[in-house]
């Protein structure tokens, strides 16, 4: 049955281990049918063995054979175990510290090194020394120049793709001088080439430094009769590597793709409402009852931006809203959209807070102050200077996700209209309120009652000017 699977596996000289192993059992069980058997089916597998002895030598014949069976069932024995641990492991730094120890305790080595050839260039991927229980994996060194082991030796091998077998290297006329082996006294070497499907993969470098005639014959036979084991298992463990590198570096730059794509999103939606859109693919409009939206804008954009050019311009816009922006992320309120020159931000949405109110006029009064800053600094130096007006107003609104190819989060309701009101209402460098704003911050704030305004479309509405921020003691007055 082994002689059967391995056939099928292509293993011819394993398969024709196990058939000649079974015919010299079944003969010295007298299983004539077995034999006949096997020598229909398996000719060219068991021609070679003897099947009658004749009866004068008949005693002789069955100790000899029973001794070459235990022999030859010993043999089988270990290179079917050392197939096995071979084999059983795909993870190639596993292989070869199983493929190491597995060489080292059949073939009667000290140390030994496992060669493979990486693009042309040969390269120790493992080393194992018996005498301090050293294994070196996966070390990438190459055979150049290093002190490690024959490089003459391993060179002839992957020039004549022939096994060579050393005895005793110090008397060897081919390698007594070779620096390596006069450095270390070596005495008996083994160097097998390891082929699979007649491509050369590698090198299995064995010494033994104590004794002369170490490698016998039934070890190199062992040894051959595993290297085709040795092959298959490395590349397909090669392989798998390759395969474990590619998937994570593909993983990786999912990862980061996906990374991309989600900042992408976070920039474009809140956190909350985006994590909604990945999870259901959709978003539903939600009503907000009670947030403060902020209107910016600059007197005169469109007079003074005829004077610069495109690239001014854009340059100027950007500066002031990048700006703007991180003034949003530092008192948490939500940036809508730009139109032209006009920012418009929310504070109390997507996740409702009791802040909203006195975050948006901190930002604001933060606004007002850099821009008075950039001011002074273009005056300076004779260039176009902006005037900003911000307004601000308190209410409900209703929020959602617009658009299925270019999302768009935007805020609907009467309270944008006001707040927009509250802005073209007001004066440069002014900070105008609704008194429904008012009403949130009174006690935190110092602000000028401006009385009843006309704002267009909406008739007349309470305004305040907000002038600074009040102290703790003021606050206590305040309240």
């Amino acid at each position: 049955m082994a002689g059967k699977l391995y056939l099928s596996l292509n293993s011819e000289d394993l398969a024709e281990f196990y058939f000649k192993a079974a015919y010299n059992a079944y003969r010295e069980w007298g299983a004539d049918a077995k034999l006949n058997h096997l020598e229909q089916s398996y000719p060219k597998y068991v021609s070679g063995v003897q099947r009658q002895e004749s009866t004068l030598s008949q005693k002789s014949v069955v100790k000899s054979t029973t001794s070459m069976v235990q022999s030859t069932v010993l043999d089988i024995t270990s290179v079917l175990k050392a197939a096995t641990a071979i084999s059983g492991e795909i993870i190639l730094s596993k292989l070869l510290n199983n493929l190491m120890n597995v060489v080292i305790e059949n073939a009667g080595a000290h140390y030994g090194f496992l060669i493979l050839d990486r693009d042309g260039e040969l390269m120790i991927e493992a080393m194992i020394n018996k005498e301090n229980h050293d294994t070196n994996i996966l070390d990438h060194i190459s055979i150049k120049n290093t002190e490690l082991l024959s490089e003459a030796i391993v060179n002839y091998v992957k020039r004549t793709g022939e096994s060579i077998v050393i005895n005793d290297a110090a008397n060897d006329n081919r390698y007594h001088s070779d620096p390596f082996i006069l450095k270390n006294k070596s005495k008996s070497i083994l160097a097998l080439p390891i082929f699979n499907q007649g491509k050369f993969i590698g090198i299995l470098y064995l010494g033994n430094n104590l004794s002369i005639g170490a490698f016998t014959q039934d070890r190199i036979d062992l040894l051959s009769l595993l290297s085709g084991q040795i092959a298959v298992s490395i590349d397909n463990a090669i392989l798998y590597d390759q395969m474990e590198q590619k998937v994570k570096i593909r993983t990786s730059e999912l990862a980061e793709e996906k990374r991309k794509s989600d900042d992408l999103l976070y920039n474009i939606l809140p956190i909350e409402t985006a994590e909604e859109l990945k999870r259901d693919g959709r978003t539903k409009p939600r009503g907000y009852d009670n947030v403060t939206v902020l209107f910016t804008d600059f007197k005169g954009f469109t007079m003074i931006s005829e004077k610069l050019t495109a690239e001014e311009i854009v340059n100027e816009i950007d500066l002031c809203f990048g700006t703007f922006d991180k003034i949003m992320e530092k008192y948490n309120l939500e940036k809508i959209k730009t139109i032209g020159d006009a920012y418009m931000c929310v504070g109390g949405l997507p996740v409702p807070n009791s802040t909203h109110a006195l975050d948006a006029v901190k930002a604001a009064i933060e606004i007002k102050e850099w821009v008075q800053q950039h001011g002074d600094y273009c005056r300076q130096r004779n260039l176009p200077v902006f005037e900003i007006r911000i307004g601000l107003h308190t209410g409900p609104v209703v929020a959602g996700v617009v658009g299925s190819k270019k999302f768009a989060y935007d805020i609907w309701g009467d309270t944008v209209n006001i707040a927009s009101r509250m802005e073209s209402s007001g004066e440069p460098g002014q900070i105008n309120i609704s008194g429904a704003t008012y009403n949130l911050i009174k006690n935190y704030f110092q602000c000028k009652h401006r009385g009843k305004v006309q704002a267009k479309n909406k008739g007349e509405i309470d305004m305040y000017f907000v002038e600074r921020e009040l102290m703790n003691g003021e606050r206590q007055k305040a309240s």
